[in-house]
């Protein structure tokens, strides 16, 4: 993991191809998020926030990692891309911690006049440690426990509907761990050099949460399968969503002409 400074965030400089190539590598691995989305904007209509959340994280993640990749100092990052680069990387551990945060009151099933309580408690913990210092790992873990404990104090407090979905919770539990793998490998500047297993942090985190979301998607009926999504699923109903989408601002503005 790089270590933060006052000229630049990775001490390392890449020569123009390796540079190139590790902004792709940065760019597929946001991509990977818009599996997340997807599954947010097909199986849970109300869940806005969460879309914005991981859309907005992506994105931060995307401009710290093409800022250390073109090896940006801080001032020519605030010239180009608004932020220092620590500062993008901050943003982006914050939104995606929030985003786990509220994933985890998802799976917990604990009542909504606790809800608000633990949600407001778990983003208080994770700004207040990611203030302190965003690239020491145990100021992320410590909010990653916190959210463990809530669902494993759930677990053991409240009764649960029989609504599992076990195949879900067992891809979501597996792409889980690699991600914990991945994260653990990212700390050694030899091993990570190019960035490849903080992707892999990224992308199984992404799939992870692709699958968790979907942990309580059940079938009613015997004999009929449960109405998941897979990857697979993916592309086709991104290009389902940008077609709503279309057709949304069309008539939205056909309204707004109709007024005028």
């Amino acid at each position: 993991m790089p270590q933060q400074t006052d000229e630049v965030i990775f001490s390392h400089e890449f020569s123009f191809m390796e540079k190139w190539l590790v902004f792709l590598a940065t760019f597929i691995t946001a991509c990977s998020f818009l599996s997340v989305v997807v599954v947010l904007w097909k199986k849970h209509k109300g869940r806005g926030m969460d879309i914005v959340l991981v859309k907005i994280s992506a994105l931060c993640f995307l401009v710290y990692r093409a800022s250390i990749a073109f090896h940006l100092t801080a001032d020519r990052a605030r010239d180009y891309v608004f932020l220092p680069v620590d500062s993008w990387h901050k943003l982006a551990n914050v939104f995606m911690l929030i985003e786990y945060c509220s994933l985890i009151i998802y799976l917990a099933r604990i009542s909504k006049e606790l809800q608000g309580y633990v949600f407001a408690l778990g983003i208080c913990i994770i700004i207040v440690l990611q203030e302190k210092d965003s690239f020491s790992y145990q100021y992320a873990l410590v909010p990653l426990i916190f959210n463990n404990l809530v669902l494993i104090c759930s677990s053991a407090l409240y009764d649960k509907p029989g609504s599992f979905n076990p195949s879900m919770v067992l891809y979501g539990a597996f792409w889980y761990m690699v991600s914990c793998v991945g994260f653990l490998l990212t700390f050694s500047e030899k091993l990570d050099y190019y960035f490849l297993f903080d992707d892999l942090f990224e992308v199984s985190t992404a799939f992870s949460m692709f699958y968790s979301w979907q942990s309580f998607i059940v079938s009613e009926e015997a004999d009929k399968p449960a109405d998941t999504m897979s990857l697979k699923d993916v592309p086709f109903v991104l290009f389902e969503m940008f077609r709503e989408s279309r057709d949304a601002i069309i008539a939205w503005r056909n309204d707004v002409r109709e007024l005028v």
